[in-house]
């Protein structure tokens, strides 16, 4: 995953499938005593990206990890994909929200730093490895810090397939 991706990337990946894979990957990980849930409408849009498919796969997969470590007593993460607004034409937006404290300025601000982490768990390098493939993918990912009491979010946006 260290990697340097090259422009060219063969594979067309539907994106609701990918968010699948991705949870269940991420599920076999997550140590928690009760079964993760994924609120997610797999029959959204059959919107396309173009990418390295199990490099997506990753990035997602440790995006979701996270979102179930926030809360291992009830391990539940929301999915929603929705088509940039006007400005961000032939763009995705993937927001992936937890059931836990959310993110503190601080954590929001450098969850993507490598080896931060707020947990005892992990080395602090999966939003680092999300961040470097979702950019290499000419994507963005954004952690914006939470008010008191609501879930963490996590932002990705991915160019649409041609």
């Amino acid at each position: 995953l260290a990697r340097e991706w090259k422009e060219g990337f063969a594979d067309s990946v539907m994106l609701s499938d990918l968010i699948v894979e991705a949870f269940h990957e991420a599920h076999t990980y997550h140590p928690g005593k009760k079964i993760a849930q994924l609120a997610f409408n797999k029959n959204v849009a059959p919107w396309r990206i173009t990418g390295d498919q199990k490099a997506l796969r990753h990035a997602f997969s440790e995006i979701i990890l996270n979102a179930l470590q926030a809360n291992p007593d009830d391990p539940n993460v929301a999915v929603s994909i929705e088509e940039g607004k006007p400005g961000e034409q032939h763009v995705l937006n993937v927001e992936v929200r937890d059931s836990g404290a959310g993110f503190s300025a601080e954590a929001a601000e450098r969850a993507q730093e490598p080896f931060f982490s707020t947990r005892n768990v992990g080395l602090g390098i999966g939003l680092t490895v999300s961040r470097r493939i979702i950019e290499s993918h000419h994507g963005r990912i954004e952690i914006p810090p939470s008010q008191l009491g609501e879930p963490g979010i996590v932002r990705v946006s991915l160019p649409l397939a041609n």
